[in-house]
């Protein structure tokens, strides 16, 4: 694996407070115009924020591969990945991000489902 794409999955496969705190504070600002007609949903804890992130970053390095793994070539080059067709929900790039997560972080195992 490219240096620069095994950067890229650490960083997708990292889940620190800062993200946990600005998925928490998404909702709507009440000093917005109209908002008072919006239901806000209430307020979720910090299990199910991590879950919902866990979720959002597995779709982000399966995105990862759809873009850079192919079977024939292995890892594109970033020159490569532009020339090439981005392959949507390919079921090859997700069971290999599921064999590559398993292996790269067997701490996390929602990153191998």
């Amino acid at each position: 694996m490219p240096e620069s794409i095994r950067a890229e999955v650490d960083g997708i496969a990292q889940i620190t407070d800062e993200a946990i705190a600005v998925h928490s504070d998404r909702g709507i600002d009440p000093s917005e115009e109209g908002s008072e007609s919006v239901m806000r949903l209430p307020p979720k804890t910090t299990e199910q924020v991590k879950a919902s992130i866990r979720r959002i970053r597995r779709h982000d390095l399966d995105e990862l591969f759809y873009k850079f793994w192919r079977i024939d070539e292995g890892w594109l080059s970033p020159e490569e990945a532009k020339r090439a067709l981005e392959i949507f929900n390919d079921p090859l790039a997700i069971a290999m991000r599921k064999a590559v997560a398993g292996r790269l972080y067997p701490h996390w195992p929602h990153f191998a489902e």
